[in-house]
């Protein structure tokens, strides 16, 4: 089942992304996690440029394992998320092949 995980920076959010970046970075690279990661990255404000949070759409067991998934996240031990939200997904449209159709 896919899973959309939905993370928002606490107010000193950037200082401890700066200071757990290689541990997240590490992590995300693991295999065997409890989630696979279809699509990840950071959210940002209007300016296209200050982080302000983390998305993730992640394929997993269950909602158990997607929730094991971000818990274990540097990240996530470090405080930097005020809030995180894990709710399940279903895909409907994936328009991700059409360029590449259009392109032959």
């Amino acid at each position: 089942m896919h899973f959309l995980i939905r993370c928002i920076d606490q107010p000193g959010g950037p200082e401890l992304r700066r200071r757990n970046f290689q541990a997240h970075q590490g992590y995300l690279a693991e295999t065997g996690k409890a989630a696979e990661i279809l699509i990840s990255g950071p959210l940002v404000a209007q300016d296209a440029v200050t982080v302000t949070g983390s998305a993730y759409l992640v394929e997993a067991a269950d909602m158990g394992a997607a929730r094991a998934f971000i818990e274990a996240d540097p990240y996530h031990r470090a405080g930097v998320w005020e809030s995180v939200s894990v709710e399940g997904f279903i895909k409907k449209t994936d328009n991700r092949g059409l360029q590449a159709n259009r392109q032959q």
